[in-house]
């Protein structure tokens, strides 16, 4: 990630969430092969049918208290 100068990452986080079947279709009917696209991709994608789902959620909703928690550290 490149950010402007003077700027900081204070918190990231990733949420697993469906590819749409459509997309992967069009995908394989192209005949895209890329490291983002191809055997390793359909197997991350079977992986996330279902995600976001209640457990991701709750994980973000602690994981978004705690950065709020931080950013009022930080900026005060």
């Amino acid at each position: 990630m490149v950010l402007p100068e003077g700027n900081t990452v204070i918190g990231v986080f990733a949420l697993q969430g469906e590819i749409n079947p459509a997309l992967l279709e069009t995908m394989r009917t192209m005949g895209i092969t890329t490291p983002h696209c191809g055997p390793e991709m359909e197997k991350c994608a079977a992986q996330a049918v279902g995600h976001p789902n209640k457990v991701d959620l709750e994980k973000a909703e602690t994981y978004m208290k705690s950065f709020s928690e931080k950013c009022q550290r930080y900026f005060v």
